[in-house]
């Protein structure tokens, strides 16, 4: 006889349609709503998997075999009928229901009377589960489910699935209690491809108690973890110096080793900026590249033309951005590694101007950096040696500071620090290094360190 039902992949459909909005990551702090089981365990199923414990995917599950019990079996040879507490156990799955019937010639089967679900991922229950085992097709109603490893909960009129294929029907996803729905989302219908990992939601509404806010008649969003090119969710601001604040970040997924992430930001008061990001990663070593430029800042004319309304004889500062000049930032972070000794590294930053942290915000460094500073080096490493040979450069970050006030630029600098032990008893080593220290308001000069040891 054939196995009477393989567990379903119904679930999934659920499961894996708002993972941005469930994100396992966020920490249980929710003081919105509280944490708690809307859909306890069920008694009699398996115990669920420990979290951090990697689940077992649709084709590994199918490999499994399924044990299937109740209270009696009825019916012919062709047409089995199981009733009473049926449970069905697949692995981490189990699915319960009053009764069960199922056709062995025509490969389905009808579930009824308190159908439950659960697996690692999820808890459901439903009034009736119907489908086509050789077809892959199945159908759920009136479904109620709660996420397990993930946060939240919620139902839907109709789950259909086929094969990696499925829709929910008038579905909602909330993270409160049902008696007491604080917020959710609800979608006439969402269609989503496990094998493409994609979702398509359609008609809907995010609403905060019983008044909707927020209307998408058309959301396509990603269901796995796998890297689509798309647009990512934007930033959006109001406020007195950049107006109407709209960043849009668009996501390339170029390569698996690489990838980029366009951010066009429009500030009604100010102008328009583009940043980017790229990434890389390769056997030998990684690193990132991130920029903005802005061809003109409205508010940098609008600043000037205020102090000279206060006083007709201000002279701006050299280091005040000029009005008509572009504004931007550069920023590179990346290593890579020649053997096992020796190493690349390095880690620049450029601003265009010393105000240009506090008229963006903390975009690179936050404002409470008056300087920033670019190194980039080889370095090596033995058992008992250290050494390398670098640079680094200071530059003015905040206007309200100047230049005399930075450290001095190390153009170049090498060093080799050795600690060798000769026997239980002695140990030599020593300390070298050579720098060149220069300064763009102070004299410069040269300096040689050698510092033997033994010990």
């Amino acid at each position: 006889m054939r196995t009477a039902l393989r567990l379903l992949p119904l679930p999934f459909s659920i499961a894996l349609c708002l993972p941005a909005l469930a994100d396992d990551e966020k920490p249980e702090s929710w003081a919105l709503c509280p944490i708690q089981d809307v859909i306890p365990a069920f008694g009699g199923a398996p115990q669920p998997v420990a979290s951090g414990t990697p689940q077992a995917t649709r084709e590994q599950r199918a490999e499994q075999s399924t044990s299937i019990e109740g209270d009696s079996l009825g019916g012919t040879e062709s047409n089995l009928e199981y009733q009473g507490n049926v449970a069905l156990s697949r692995g981490d799955q189990f699915l319960g229901a009053d009764n069960l019937k199922y056709d062995q010639e025509k490969d389905t089967y009808v579930a009824d009377g308190h159908i439950r679900y659960q697996d690692t991922g999820i808890r459901l229950v439903a009034d009736t589960a119907r489908g086509n085992q050789e077809t892959d097709t199945h159908q759920i109603d009136n479904v109620r489910y709660q996420l397990v490893s993930r946060r939240g909960n919620g139902g839907a009129d109709r789950i259909d699935m086929k094969g990696p294929e499925g829709s929910l029907l008038h579905s909602t996803y909330s993270t409160c209690d049902p008696e007491d729905r604080r917020w959710d989302l609800r979608a006439r219908r969402i269609d989503i491809n496990t094998d493409d990992g994609w979702g398509v939601a359609r008609g809907a509404t995010i609403r905060l108690g019983k008044v909707p806010v927020l209307y998408v008649p058309y959301l396509k969003f990603p269901i796995d973890d796998q890297r689509h090119t798309g647009l990512l969710y934007p930033a959006i601001g109001l406020s007195g110096r950049n107006g109407f604040d709209w960043k849009q970040p668009i996501y390339l997924n170029l390569a698996p080793n690489y990838d980029a992430t366009l951010e066009p930001r429009y500030m009604s008061e100010r102008g328009f900026q583009m940043g980017a990001e790229f990434r890389y990663l390769y056997e030998n070593g990684r690193g990132e590249i991130q920029g903005t430029w802005m061809n003109k800042d409205d508010l940098v004319g609008d600043r000037l033309r205020d102090e000279l309304a206060r006083n007709p004889l201000y002279v701006p500062d050299e280091d005040e951005p000029d009005p008509d000049a572009g504004r931007g930032f550069f920023s590179y972070e990346g290593s890579h590694r020649f053997n096992r000794h020796w190493q690349a590294r390095a880690n620049l930053v450029w601003l265009s101007d010393a105000r240009y942290q506090e008229d963006f915000g903390n975009s690179l460094y936050g404002q409470a950096y008056s300087s920033v500073t670019s190194t980039a080096g080889v370095y090596g490493a033995g058992e008992y040696w250290t050494a390398g040979l670098m640079a680094d450069r200071w530059q003015l970050a905040d206007y309200l500071s100047s230049e005399s006030a930075l450290p001095y630029n190390r153009l170049p600098r090498t060093y080799f620090n050795w600690n060798q032990p000769l026997s239980r008893w002695v140990t030599v080593g020593g300390h070298a290094e050579a720098v060149k220290v220069q300064h763009d308001e102070k004299a410069g000069g040269s300096r040689i360190d050698i510092n033997p040891t033994i010990s």
